[in-house]
């Protein structure tokens, strides 16, 4: 049976390149919106999710993130929330990103999302 101490000391490494990693796109992508980022306790993947209270804004959020990140996100509609998800491998962690919006797709954020991404 493994050392418990090895590991914990291999999930605390993996965790702080998880870390690591947000922190070097956080640097890359100053004027990208605020998201709610989580690493999992193994640290092999982070997770980056919007909690804004308007839908509008959530999905422009989600969608600004991927672009940046060069995720291309699928986009599931289920009773009435609309489910917007990828992910990608960046320096050995995977990046998720996910966001649960209660409303279905509209113009505003189609809006908003032009307005992050800097486009007329």
């Amino acid at each position: 049976m493994p050392d418990p101490s090895i590991r914990h000391a291999r999930r605390s490494a993996t965790q702080r390149d998880a870390v690591r990693l947000l922190a070097k796109l956080l640097a890359r992508h100053p004027h990208l919106p605020a998201l709610h980022w989580s690493v999992t306790t193994p640290g092999h993947k982070l997770i980056g999710t919007s909690l804004s209270d308007d839908p509008s804004l959530q999905r422009a959020e989600t969608r600004a993130w991927a672009h940046a990140v060069g995720i291309e996100l699928t986009e599931t509609q289920c009773c009435d929330a609309t489910y917007l998800y990828g992910q990608a491998h960046v320096d050995g962690i995977r990046l998720f990103l996910h966001t649960m919006i209660i409303i279905p797709p509209d113009e505003d954020s189609e809006r908003l999302l032009a307005g992050i991404l800097g486009e007329p």
